[in-house]
């Protein structure tokens, strides 16, 4: 199955027109960065619905999620569980071309809910690769392949690296399960520079964890979206990451660390590539409102 995501790929690179060595690769993790929640909670839920044997799960699960929607609960509870449910063996034995078509129906009716600023430069991306012919959009996930796919479809990414779940000869999913793009990102990035000669230090990378180190590490323009604390000191710390806080009522603002470890605000040209960021729409809340403006004129 890892095989066939980077075939995706090959073949992406393949149609495009100037295929050469030192093509850009810009690299998302999805949750919380594309999505705004965890596309493994809603996935159980659904299929969790759909088969009999599971309905306990999905009452169970529809029970605290009424909790958190009341601010009873933290959200992290219910992802928990759902992890619970997963490592426990909540897919073994269900069918894999029923549970896809669930996966497919779900990720097209989704709400994205996400930050705007990675959705805008996402969009941007799309239109200059696709009129440059230079490079690609990938994904890199924990979350299955099964429902990452076409909701990152929706979206123009050139392909999906995400966690895979076996099956055996007769279509029925098994206990074994490949977790790299989840727990071991860097070492996929290793993989498709080898397997494809990507520049990374003219490469836009987004996360929201720690997790995604192993991608913002590796890019020349690497950004932390919301990031949970942890990441958020390696912010402070490295001063390489910029620090993008996002939400309805304030807009968007992105911040560098300084060598002391304090965040300043920064405009887009100091943190995204030049030919990029002369076509992103201003920030609401960000200082690049009138910077942006102007340049635009």
């Amino acid at each position: 199955m890892r095989e066939q995501q980077l075939q995706r790929i090959s073949d992406r690179i393949a149609n495009k027109a100037k295929v050469k060595r030192g093509l850009k690769c810009h690299v998302f993790d999805v949750d919380r960065v594309i999505f705004n929640g965890h596309l493994l909670t809603n996935f159980v839920f659904e299929v969790a619905h759909e088969f009999p044997d599971r309905h306990p799960i999905h009452d169970t699960l529809l029970g605290i999620r009424q909790r958190v929607v009341m601010g009873r609960l933290p959200l992290k509870t219910l992802n928990s569980l759902v992890l619970q449910y997963v490592e426990n063996g909540f897919f073994v034995g269900l069918p894999y071309v029923k549970v896809a078509a669930i996966a497919e129906r779900l990720a097209t009716n989704l709400d994205v809910a996400s930050s705007a600023f990675p959705l805008e430069i996402v969009s941007v991306l799309r239109a200059l690769l696709d009129q440059e012919m230079d490079g690609v959009v990938v994904a890199i996930t924990g979350a299955p392949e099964e429902i990452v796919v076409p909701f990152c479809r929706r979206f123009g990414f050139d392909g999906v690296i995400s966690s895979v779940y076996v099956c055996d000869e007769d279509g029925l999913y098994t206990c074994d399960r490949d977790l790299e793009a989840a727990f071991r990102k860097g070492q996929v990035m290793d993989t498709l520079a080898n397997a494809f000669g990507f520049c990374w230090g003219a490469s836009l990378g987004m996360g929201d964890s720690v997790r995604d180190l192993g991608i913002l590490n590796r890019v020349g323009y690497p950004f932390a979206i919301n990031p949970e604390p942890a990441l958020l000191d390696e912010v402070r710390t490295g001063g390489r990451i910029a620090y993008v806080e996002e939400n309805e009522e304030r807009g968007a603002r992105i911040f560098k660390a300084d060598g002391e470890g304090r965040l300043h605000e920064v405009s887009l040209q100091e943190v995204l590539p030049k030919d990029l960021c002369n076509f992103v729409a201003p920030i609401r809340g960000s200082l690049d409102n009138k910077t942006l403006a102007t340049a635009l004129l």
